[in-house]
């Protein structure tokens, strides 16, 4: 029986299987996965085995030796003669050569965006090579992959640099907002004939359809979800315990802003209070370059849309924008409980959190993971987890107002196969493969991100994660940036307009104006705006 039908075989005994249930069969993923590797291995080395495994042809050795009739049994022949020596003789033998051939390479070269926080990124694709290559000596495949890689992810000026210089790596990790500007650009592949021809590898993947959404530009898929994330709002439980707060008070706040009864309004009175009484420099801090948290946080709350799956067209909804707008004039400017963000160092953002003098922090999961691996405290260095449930605390961004809802984003990583890939093949089944909860697990924790895969949410090292346990109800909450090649764009003006009303430069009314312009003039007729 060959490779496909085992894999067939195995597939019809569990999935279909009366007495499997849908939860045994998640359970038996890693075995049916194994197949459906080897499968996958076999077939996509085939074209390598055929070349490189190839036995060399026959030799012919000519031997003198003294008056005897020589066998040769190898490529090398030693006679030893005694006694006295008559007439030379010439033998001619065939000889076999059993010198291996050099194996063959199939290089699978990645750049994941793997920072000192989230290593697994670079460091799982090298394990699955590790173990690919040994499932293909023991099958004794003359052929292995050669596996490379760099930490930084795929920026777009590194993407069309290496592009044109025809030297793209196979695999390109990035956010999901790049994958319809690098399809486009003609940089990444679609990956749907191999999705149908691995699904078996597929039967346990994310719940979440916006997962793969994410992963989908004008019908096709262009990438492998690589990770998720949520986005919470955190704040720090010493300085609300000097404020007054109970234990159980601040235990309760999460539930509490997930049902709506505690909202931004009631945050901002928090943070007047705490920098009244000098607890703490400022009330709220949010990142300072462009991105999703929390602008497009606040504009979905207001009852903005980022986009149109129908038209493939980005939005811009007005009115959501101008709420979003005066909420964030309300922070800097009326109330004076955040500065403008812009311009302030990521280092400085982390180590005035870290260190208490801001209160509220709009950041991410991964910086929970973070605070564990660089050295913020200014007296702890890397702090201890211990550390941080005894001083921070997290829950969803809580509602603008009462009778909205509480939010968060996540932002999905992707890893594309590169349209110069040697093996496409192999690449896509590294990209899967380093998705397997076993990988999938040590990722999430050491990163402070959120499962590919739905198995990994009961794997036995996530469930005793209390972090990531806490945080996975905030995918019910969650939103993603579009898919379109401007949507870096779009994030990158709606940045500057917050900025404007931060620093007071512009009030909401007439900031919100010019960003529908700015819209108009560098998107043009791929956004919907909408008065």
């Amino acid at each position: 029986m060959n490779p496909q039908e085992k894999k067939k075989s195995l597939e019809r005994n569990i999935l279909e299987s009366e007495k499997v249930s849908r939860r045994e069969a998640l359970s038996t993923a890693g075995k049916v996965a194994i197949s459906a590797v080897v499968a996958g291995v076999v077939a996509g080395v085939g074209g390598y085995l055929a070349g490189s495994a190839a036995v060399p042809p026959p030799k012919t050795v000519t031997v003198t030796a003294a008056g005897k009739t020589v066998t040769v049994p190898g490529k090398t022949v030693t006679t030893t003669v005694t006694g006295p020596a008559p007439p030379a003789k010439t033998v001619t033998a065939t000889v076999t050569s059993t010198v291996a051939p050099t194996a063959a390479a199939i290089p699978i070269r990645i750049w994941p965006g793997a920072k000192g926080y989230d290593k697994y990124r670079l460091d799982n694709p090298k394990d699955v090579c590790a173990i690919l290559n040994n499932m293909l000596a023991a099958m004794g495949a003359n052929v292995k992959i050669d596996f490379s890689g760099v930490v930084e992810s795929a920026k777009l000026e590194k993407v069309i640099a290496a592009y044109k210089a025809k030297e793209l790596p196979e695999i390109l990790g990035a956010g999901h907002e790049w994958v319809g500007p690098f399809a486009e650009g003609g940089y990444i592949i679609p990956i749907d004939d191999y999705i149908e021809k691995y699904k078996l590898l597929l039967t346990d993947w994310f719940p979440y359809a916006w997962a793969w959404e994410a992963m989908r530009w004008k019908g096709k898929t262009y990438a492998v979800l690589q990770d998720t994330e949520c986005r919470p709002l955190y704040w720090r439980r010493d300085v609300l315990k000097e404020l007054g707060w109970s234990d159980a008070d601040l235990d309760a706040l999460p539930e509490k802003i997930r049902k709506g009864e505690w909202t931004m309004e009631d945050a901002i009175s928090v943070a007047k209070e705490a920098m009244d009484k000098g607890l703490v420099k400022w009330g709220f801090y949010h990142r300072p370059t462009p991105g999703a948290q929390p602008m497009f946080v606040f504009y979905v709350q207001y009852g903005g849309k980022i986009g149109d799956p129908d038209t493939g067209k980005l939005i811009a909804d007005k009115d959501a924008w101008l709420k979003t707008l005066e909420l964030f004039y309300k922070l800097a400017v009326e109330e004076k409980v955040m500065p403008a963000m812009a311009g302030t160092s990521w280092r400085t953002v982390h180590t005035d959190f870290v260190n208490g003098r801001v209160l509220f922090w709009f950041g991410g999961s991964w910086h929970w993971a973070e605070y564990q691996h660089v050295a913020y405290h200014e007296k702890l260095g890397k702090v201890p987890e211990e550390w941080e449930w005894e001083h921070l605390g997290f829950g969803l961004v809580p509602a603008p107002t009462k009778g909205l809802e509480p939010a968060t984003n996540t932002h999905p990583w992707a890893f594309m196969i590169s349209s110069q890939a040697k093996n496409p093949e192999i690449a896509f089944l590294v990209a899967v493969l380093q998705t397997i909860p076993t990988f999938d697990v040590r990722h999430c924790i050491y990163g402070g991100k959120l499962p590919s895969r739905a198995t990994t949410y009961s794997h036995p090292d996530f469930k005793k994660n209390k972090f990531l346990s806490s945080i996975v109800y905030m995918h019910e909450y969650t939103s993603v940036l579009f898919n379109h090649p401007k949507m870096p764009v779009y994030t990158r003006l709606a940045f500057e307009t917050v900025t404007s009303v931060e620093k007071g430069e512009k009030k909401p009314d007439k900031a919100v104006e010019d960003l529908m312009s700015a819209l108009r003039a560098e998107i043009g007729e791929e956004i919907i705006i909408r008065e």
